[in-house]
């Protein structure tokens, strides 16, 4: 079986997520899990977290943010990718300097995967399902 839709509209169902092992129908998958994101500049609300066992790919399709990866500040602009290796804490993204959209791509599509960090990089507790 095959899908076809449009990511914009599908997104907005489970929080960007549109592929994953928590969709219905044809878009569930345990191999990998996709989000398209926007995001307007400003300081988000985003989780700084690291995968226990997941593989994190995020691609910058428009605009320019920064994020952090194991206390080093990184920044990305359209075009640039960053790849998250499991267990790399991580804040992807904690500023945006202008309007950006993008795709994260998660694998395997795990459980449980991610574990939330609060402000000093210290575990809160596992997620909670999406």
């Amino acid at each position: 079986m095959f899908c076809k839709g449009n990511f914009k509209i599908k997104s907005k169902e489970k929080g960007g997520w549109f592929v994953g092992w928590f969709m219905d129908c044809c878009e569930r998958s345990e191999d990998i899990e996709i989000k398209y994101w926007e995001f307007e500049p400003g300081i988000p609300k985003h989780d700084r977290k690291y995968q226990k066992q997941c593989m994190e790919i995020t691609l910058i399709l428009k605009g320019k943010i920064e994020g952090i990866v194991e206390g080093e500040r990184i920044k990305l602009e359209a075009g640039d990718y960053v790849m998250i290796p499991p267990r790399v804490k991580n804040g992807f993204p904690d500023n945006v300097f202008e309007y950006a959209e993008g795709i994260t791509i998660k694998f395997p599509s795990i459980f449980n995967d991610k574990v939330v960090l609060d402000e000093n990089w210290c575990e809160i507790s596992d997620s909670k399902p999406k």
